[in-house]
């Protein structure tokens, strides 16, 4: 294997010579070469500190390790070659974590061209993250902190509802998500492992491929599986609800942890409506991703319907998810309306 020096020489000079495009549009960017010759066919890139690509690039052979053992071949991670600095623009990113590149379509492109196809794929996507879930230590150095729901929910409805004329607006909604923020702080909780379908691969072979293995905080549990559920706009409500049930299974198999299965659904169905809001603004600011805030918008419209005449739950915690579909209707109608 080359040495590291032989690597920061290589890409530097690479860089120098040809662009790079990002690979999909996840919210830690993933970069190849944009001429698509035998160079591009073989790497791909992140930037950023070396510190946080040096954990990443360990997390990655951890992650493969599992894979192998827990799996076998037909699941792996990018192989990553080396993190080197970044000579041409290091003001802007010092160093360059460089893997080896995997060819193939990414999930989400699977389940938006052939639905029955991808579903085969999800059920692998599942019993990935169940692992991930089951295998990474809370406390461990791949783990950055723990996600505070409720900062983080009013920090996203600043941002898109930012004038002090919207304040009143911004409190309301808040209070609504009480119950919600309630919930979720009670239900176990894991390292988010960023599982939207864009971070998955499969290759011609048919092998499944997981990237972007960047260490991350601790989130409730289901929060992680609305990304892969809901982020298509595929699924219905009722093959979400078995695919959870799916998720809990493996999740038990991994872990050995038996938790209340009857809490599944509802910590599910808080968790889209949480991640609908705080995913919000991200999407929304984006045109591409445009389609995907209106499938969690959508997904949240009907969850909280089902929610509202659930019956085994309190009248209170009914109305709060009226009220709450009241607003995510308000929200959808703002999004449908300003892009069309």
């Amino acid at each position: 294997m080359p040495s590291q020096d032989a690597y920061e020489k290589a890409v530097n000079l690479i860089l120098a010579d040809y662009a790079v495009e990002r690979i999909g549009e996840s919210k830690n960017p993933v970069f190849k070469l944009k001429d698509y010759n035998w160079l591009g066919k073989l790497l791909i890139m992140k930037t950023g500190e070396k510190e946080k690509l040096d954990l990443e690039a360990e997390n990655a052979k951890r992650l493969e390790g599992i894979l192998q053992e827990e799996l076998g071949s037909v699941y792996s991670s990018p192989a990553p070659l080396a993190v080197v600095r970044n000579n041409l623009a290091p003001e802007a990113a010092p160093f360059i974590y460089l893997m080896e590149r995997e060819d193939g379509k990414t999930l989400l492109e699977i389940l938006q061209e052939n639905k029955e196809e991808g579903m085969l794929y999800l059920d692998d996507a599942m019993k990935i993250l169940a692992l991930y879930h089951a295998r990474t230590d809370p406390g461990g150095r791949f783990v950055t902190g723990r996600i505070d729901l409720e900062s983080a929910l009013l920090k996203r409805l600043e941002k898109v509802l930012p004038d002090s004329e919207y304040a009143g607006e911004r409190k309301y909604i808040a209070k609504q998500f009480l119950p919600v923020i309630a919930n979720l702080e009670n239900a176990l909780w894991v390292a988010n492992k960023d599982a939207h379908p864009e971070n998955f691969i499969i290759t011609p072979e048919g092998r499944m491929v997981v990237i972007d293995t960047e260490p991350s905080y601790l989130v409730p549990q289901f929060i992680d599986l609305t990304n892969l559920l809901v982020y298509s706009g595929t699924l219905t409500l009722e093959e979400q609800a078995k695919l959870v049930e799916k998720y809990a299974d493996y999740f038990r198999r991994f872990s050995g942890k038996t938790e209340d299965a009857s809490a599944n659904w509802r910590s599910y169905a808080d968790s889209v409506i949480y991640r609908t809001y705080t995913n919000y603004g991200f999407f929304s600011d984006r045109p591409s991703k445009h389609g995907i805030a209106l499938n969690w918008l959508r997904t949240a419209m009907e969850i909280t319907d089902l929610m509202s005449s659930e019956r085994t739950l309190s009248s209170s915690l009914r109305d709060a998810y009226r009220e709450l579909n009241a607003i995510t209707k308000k929200f959808y109608s703002r999004e449908s309306g300003a892009k069309t």
